[in-house]
């Protein structure tokens, strides 16, 4: 909790909001199983799971997924910081060059890419950047 509300104060998250389970727990969850059913249930590679849209509560407002492309998109070119700045910013508020830094440590290359990801950064810059 103390973390979640330090990094993202803006989700408001409280402990109510939550439920404490392992890793398997939250498989079972999300594969509409009670989280204390046996874990052998997800060996039946019979079962047909009902996968459906799903929402976070916790998000106050919607963040738009379907890729605004007229916000800015980069074209993964040298440039492509800057570029990628513009909806960045808009996005991911003050985690942008949280998540570039992650990015560049990851996937300084940029094999991972589409016209709104987050881009690395310059390769010149790297070194002043850590």
């Amino acid at each position: 909790m103390t973390v979640m509300n330090r990094d993202f104060p803006e989700l408001g998250l409280q402990k109510q909001d939550c439920m404490e389970m392992s890793w398997i727990q939250s498989v079972l969850y999300w594969a509409n199983f009670d989280p204390k059913t046996s874990p052998n249930v997800l060996l039946d590679r019979t079962y047909a799971a009902d996968f459906q849209k799903r929402k976070s509560d916790y998000v106050q407002t919607p963040i738009s997924k379907t890729g605004d492309l007229d916000i800015g998109i980069t074209h993964n070119g040298k440039d492509s910081y800057n570029e990628g700045k513009v909806y960045g910013l808009m996005y991911f508020k003050g985690n942008f060059d949280r998540l570039v830094r992650v990015k560049t440590m990851v996937d300084p290359q940029n094999l991972f890419r589409n016209e709104q990801s987050i881009p690395p950064f310059p390769a010149k810059s790297r070194i002043y950047r850590k």
